[in-house]
């Protein structure tokens, strides 16, 4: 079953060249997939206004809607505006609610780039940014309706949400987006996990069933009639190594089970410097769970902030397990929290000088009662997907002990 088409279009040369990552494609693609759309063409486009409106133009021939990101600002460069009132044919118009708001956002500075960002095509629509300047445009290409928004990410997904989507609604009253379901799993590997799930995962029946996997998180995604069940088959399956079902990922689930016991966690970190503790804290209330952490990048501070032994460092290595424990004990008892998770190791892309090669490396979680594990681990990648990898690991790590 498939649902009106849409064609997204991404504005800027700096898209084209590689400078910036297209994350708004996905970003879109899976919010419109998920409303009940379906995403016909994806493409980039060069700030040449000629060649945005004939791309416009095309697409509006083939796709029921067509969205448009990037090319909204006050800069010389922004010219998506401009490109879809050529597309649809109409001048650009001053709108005067939208210069109101710019006007009173910006405290009228800039009174010209002002102006042009309260530019809309004749006959279309205007719709306030929540979180920024750039208005989001509709205006209808042949009668097709075609919607501009700003490529800034929080801007964009903002809009998406609050005007978008219900607009489409408006448009498209009888759609429905499918039912839908995920499990995420940690700590098993890609093959491992389809050889278990078998038949769970065969193609073309209903439900759909896909697998992506992301810094060590696999998660498999049912589209379709029976979507909740099916997800529920494939945990049962999967038992311990599911991490997260649904709109929980793995920092949402360990808070949870943090919430659960009225516990608290601490973080020692050098090999993910700070990694762990971002991921946890970019959920919204963990406050409540996490008392904090420390970037122990170098020796001297693994030893002066988390009691690390000067004599085990020097015999062991950084790397080694008994300084993974030490540092997640230590954590756990400097920083008063129940449970402390610690990684240290290797990130690359050189060789440590203790002969510590790239990816190696260990996590470790310290409980109450003296209740500890850790584990090593080799992780292949460039620096920064090795910091990740081991950063799902430890968390991963945590969430098994709290889990017990």
């Amino acid at each position: 079953m498939t649902g009106p088409r849409v064609a997204l279009l991404h504005v800027g040369d700096e898209l084209m060249a590689g400078r910036v990552v297209n994350s708004g494609g996905a970003v879109l693609a899976q919010a419109l997939s998920g409303a009940g759309f379906e995403i016909v063409a994806m493409e980039i486009l060069a700030d040449r206004i000629d060649e945005m409106a004939a791309a416009m133009r095309r697409h509006a021939a083939s796709a029921d809607v067509l969205v448009v990101t990037g090319g909204l600002g006050p800069t010389p460069d922004d010219l998506t505006r401009e490109a879809l009132a050529e597309a649809a044919g109409v001048p650009l118009v001053t709108d005067p609610g939208l210069l109101e708001g710019v006007v009173r956002i910006t405290r009228g500075r800039a009174p010209e780039a002002n102006e042009r960002q309260a530019a809309i095509p004749e006959g279309g629509a205007s719709f306030a940014n929540p979180v920024g300047v750039a208005a989001m445009l509709r205006v209808e290409i042949d009668g097709v309706p075609a919607y501009a928004l700003p490529g800034v990410p929080t801007e964009m997904n903002a809009l998406l949400h609050e005007s978008l989507i219900p607009d489409l609604g408006q448009w498209f009253p009888d759609v429905r987006g499918p039912d839908q379901a995920v499990v995420r799993a940690c700590g098993v590997a890609e093959a491992v996990l389809v050889e278990r799930l078998g038949d769970l995962l065969a193609r073309d029946r209903e439900p759909d069933v896909g697998v992506t996997v992301a810094d060590g998180i696999i998660t498999v995604a049912v589209r379709g009639t029976g979507a909740a069940d099916h997800a529920e088959r494939i945990a049962g399956v999967l038992g311990d190594d599911v991490c997260g079902v649904g709109a929980y990922g793995l920092p949402e689930t360990i808070l949870a089970l943090l919430r659960e016991r009225n516990a608290t966690v601490a973080i020692a970190e050098s090999l993910t410097g700070g990694l762990v503790a971002d991921r946890l804290l970019s959920v919204p209330g963990a406050s409540a769970s996490v008392v904090g952490g420390v970037v122990a990048y170098q020796q001297q501070i693994k030893h002066s902030l988390l009691d690390v032994p000067v004599e085990v460092i020097g015999s062991e290595g950084v790397c080694s397990e008994t300084v993974a424990r030490a540092m997640a004990r230590g954590a756990r008892e400097r920083l008063g929290a129940d449970y402390g998770v610690a990684t240290t190791g290797a990130a690359g892309p050189e060789p440590e000088a203790d002969g510590t090669r790239p990816g190696d490396g260990w996590v470790a979680v310290a409980g109450p009662d003296g209740q500890e594990t850790a584990q090593f681990l080799h992780r292949v990648g460039d620096r920064n997907a090795i910091r990740r990898l081991f950063a799902t690991a430890s968390l991963d790590l945590l969430r098994r002990a709290l889990a017990q």
